[in-house]
């Protein structure tokens, strides 16, 4: 009976917190859009990776972002205050931003980079089959890791540890002080597409196009569950939450789809997933990503040259976002700020900021306001996402 009752008084919390979440997106939905800066970066050719620098990471008011490009280019843009206040006006006066840091060193393309969440340093995975660690302040290399025998298409880092993935379907952990690896993982039967280590680096998610999405135990390289939707569509990008409870994944055939995470359950149930006719993904590995300062909303790039903003409770799109001339693959969220960064392929070649324009032309997202609210907003709309799941397991209709 205590039980019961416990449960009972949980799900009224969340019901509560969603109702209130609701209001407030009701009040704001209708006006608040995310609008395209008059600054852009721009590489040689197509855009592969944007990630902006965790918030820890820089100094002031100011917000670094780096991308990569099919050229083997990788480059730092600074978006100082005054430029985040800058809204496009025309597209006769944009102007192109220059790159504060740019590494060099990579023979073939790079695929992905991440940021370390702790220190000033980048990974970066390229078609030369090596990874490679950079000092941001110089560009200058640290170490390239080597001993994958194909591609590397995706990398993610965490404090000391740093995960690849290559098309030689293995997953790899390295030891960033040593440059040494650790451990192979012989992870999956068709080549890697995304890694993602949650919050405190105990665990590693690994994608593949064989449609499969597992955990992985960093301290025993134990597989602790495979998630795989109806029909094994590939998975091109899957990443933790910020709160570490849910996974998003996008596949090839248009759908983004929320996984909790779990490892005593063996239930293969999604929490939400999400698709629209604005939302195109079926050929290239588009990437999709948390929006933790706009309510823990989903970003998400798509192959008609749009990016796509879904509200992460009701599955609708809440804004299209238009202004690349080709394929968006490369998407990223700010970890506090209301910001967004975007990339797009050959006919494009740029990136493109975008940051949330309200009603009351409240800019407290933009000027580094209060952040806690918006970490608290998203893990309720993460927890109301997992309370429809509930019904909908019970019966009920979302």
């Amino acid at each position: 009976m205590a039980n019961i009752e416990a449960i009972n008084s949980e799900n009224a919390t969340i019901s509560r917190k969603r109702s209130q979440l609701e209001e407030k997106c009701l009040e704001r939905v209708a006006t608040d859009e995310f609008v395209r800066l008059n600054v852009f970066g721009d590489h040689e050719r197509a855009v592969s990776s944007v990630k902006f620098a965790p918030s820890r990471l820089c100094q002031g008011s100011s917000v670094m972002v780096a991308s990569a490009s099919a050229s083997s280019s990788i480059k730092i843009w600074n978006l100082s205050q005054d430029v985040v206040l800058e809204e496009t006006l025309d597209d006769t006066h944009r102007k192109a931003l220059t790159p504060t840091t740019q590494c060099r060193g990579h023979a073939r393309g790079v695929n992905e980079v991440c940021w370390n969440p702790y220190a000033a340093l980048l990974a970066s995975a390229s078609d030369d089959k090596t990874v490679r660690i950079w000092d941001i302040a110089t560009g200058e290399s640290l170490s390239e890791l080597k001993g994958h025998e194909n591609f590397v298409f995706c990398v993610d880092q965490q404090q000391t540890m740093v995960v690849s993935g290559s098309f030689d379907e293995t997953v790899k952990l390295w030891d960033l002080r040593t440059g040494d690896c650790v451990c192979t993982l012989p992870a999956h039967s068709e080549p890697v597409t995304s890694v993602s280590f949650n919050r405190d680096g105990t665990c590693v998610c690994t994608a593949s196009h064989d449609g499969l999405i597992r955990l992985w135990d960093v301290a025993t390289g134990e597989c602790l569950k495979t998630i795989f939707a109806a029909g094994n569509p590939p998975v091109c990008s899957a990443k933790f939450s910020p709160n570490g409870k849910f996974l998003l994944a996008g596949t090839l055939d248009s759908v983004i789809r929320l996984w909790p995470v779990t490892t005593t359950s063996k239930s293969q149930s999604c929490s939400k997933s999400y698709s629209s006719f604005e939302h195109i993904h079926t050929k290239y590995s588009v990437v999709s990503d948390f929006i933790p300062g706009y309510h823990g909303n989903i970003v998400t790039g798509s192959e008609n040259g749009s990016v796509v903003i879904y509200d992460i409770q009701s599955k609708q799109v809440r804004q299209v976002l238009k202004g690349h001339k080709d394929s968006v693959l490369a998407v990223s969220a700010h970890d506090k700020l209301s910001l967004l960064a975007s990339g797009g392929m050959m006919a494009d070649r740029k990136v493109e900021f975008w940051k949330l324009r309200t009603s009351s032309g409240d800019r407290r997202d933009a000027d580094g306001g209060d952040t806690d609210m918006a970490n608290t907003e998203n893990d309720a709309s993460l927890e109301a996402a997992a309370s429809d799941s509930n019904k909908k397991h019970k019966g009920e209709e979302l």
